[in-house]
C-alpha cells in the first residue's frame, strides 16, 4: 500500500489575523517539535515530501511520518523579516486536528478549535473503513441471528398447531 497524503496524521491552523496588518505575507513556516512541556529544547520538524509545516495564505497545514510530539511550537518568518513564535500547545493525538492560530503583532497563539472537529478524525481512516465493516458485519450476522429464531419459533408453532 502506497502512503498518501491523507493518511498522514495532519495538524491544520485556521489562520485569525489579529495583527492590524492589512494582509499575512509568510515566507517560512517551522513546527517545532518540543522534548518536554516548557519546550526548553525544541528542533524544527524535518521537511521532505510531505511531511513539513507548509503555510498559505490564511491557513497551514503539518504532516509527519508517525507521530506528531506531544508539545509543539509555530514559528512563522513574514516577508517584513520579523518571526512569530508560538507558546507549546498540546498535540491531541487525533488523526487529523484542527486548530486556530491567532497572530498578533509579536506573537502567535494556536488553540484547539473544537468547532472543526468532525468524528472522522479519530482515527487513521483505513481504521474509520474497519470499524464501519466490522458493524456492518455484526449488524449482519445479528439480523440472520435474529430471522433464524423467528423461523424457529414459527415452525414450532405450526407443527404444534397441526401435530
Amino acid at each position: 500500500m502506497v502512503l498518501g497524503i491523507s493518511s498522514l496524521p495532519r495538524l491544520t491552523f485556521a489562520l485569525v489575523n489579529e495583527s492590524g496588518e492589512a494582509e499575512l505575507d509568510i515566507v517560512r513556516s517551522d513546527l517545532l517539535v518540543c522534548a518536554d512541556e516548557a519546550c526548553t529544547t525544541s528542533t524544527p520538524l524535518e521537511v521532505g515530501g510531505p511531511q513539513g509545516l507548509f503555510c498559505h495564505q490564511m491557513s497551514c497545514r503539518a504532516s509527519t511520518y508517525g507521530r506528531f510530539r506531544p508539545y509543539n511550537k509555530i514559528a512563522l518568518t513574514f516577508a517584513d523579516g520579523s518571526v512569530r513564535t508560538s507558546s507549546p500547545f498540546f498535540t491531541v493525538g487525533l488523526h487529523e486536528t484542527p486548530y486556530q492560530l491567532r497572530v498578533f503583532d509579536d506573537r502567535l497563539e494556536a488553540s484547539l478549535d473544537v468547532t472543526a472537529l468532525r468524528p472522522a478524525m479519530i482515527f487513521h481512516p483505513i481504521t474509520n473503513w474497519l470499524i464501519l465493516l466490522g458493524t456492518l458485519l455484526l449488524l449482519t450476522l445479528y439480523s440472520v441471528y435474529s430471522v433464524g429464531r423467528f423461523l424457529k419459533n414459527r415452525l414450532k408453532q405450526t407443527r404444534e398447531s397441526y401435530g
